[in-house]
């Protein structure tokens, strides 16, 4: 048996005004031959006919695998990343903001599927807070690497990043002892 799907990505709108990809089913196929399902109904000359009958059986059950991946698989997918709110838990106190900012693009003529992130890292207890600066323009592919999955990480991130988790796990306070006032030469102005 086998099964082919073609999805189209797309993006969805939450509640909390941040958008998340989303997929909905465009087609699916399924390759399933009488040889893949063994059913033998043995009896009287009914029996015979429902053998006949398996090639209808088994035409239902190729309809039914269809309509659940075109009307069902999707519908749940996007469900468990709506569920999510953009967000998530990256450690203990640590959140990331991974909702997207622009829709996806895809260049099939160099296939180059392209997304961004928010990549905005946040204390939970805090919630998130933008940093004065905006995000700068990330390119999505460097045409001078040969990698199929290249990801670009920039200073808006790195400082997000830190700055949360000094606030996420009070590394600030265990910070200060680490440099005690006798390690600090007589007359430097502290």
């Amino acid at each position: 048996m086998s099964v082919d799907f073609e999805l189209e990505y797309t993006s969805q709108k939450l509640s909390n005004g941040k958008i998340v990809p989303a997929f909905k089913a465009l087609s699916s196929n399924v390759d399933l031959s009488e040889h893949d399902i063994d059913i033998t109904i043995h009896g009287n000359i009914w029996s015979d006919l429902a053998n006949l009958l398996k090639g209808l059986f088994m035409n239902t059950v190729k309809d039914q695998i269809n309509k659940a991946i075109t009307q069902q698989l999707c519908p749940q997918i996007n469900n468990a990343i709506a569920a999510q709110h953009g967000e998530s838990v990256v450690y203990q106190d640590l959140g990331l903001d991974w909702s997207i900012a622009h829709s996806a693009t895809m260049d099939v003529k160099s296939q180059v599927f392209a997304i961004g992130i928010n990549g905005l890292f946040f204390d939970n207890k805090t919630g998130e807070v933008a940093p004065p600066v905006s995000a700068p323009v990330m390119p999505f592919k460097d045409t001078a690497v040969s990698g199929k999955i290249q990801a670009f990480i920039s200073d808006y991130l790195l400082d997000s990043l830190t700055s949360s988790v000094f606030k996420a796990t009070n590394l600030t306070e265990s910070a200060k002892y680490i440099v005690p006032h006798t390690m600090v030469p007589a007359g430097h102005p502290l």
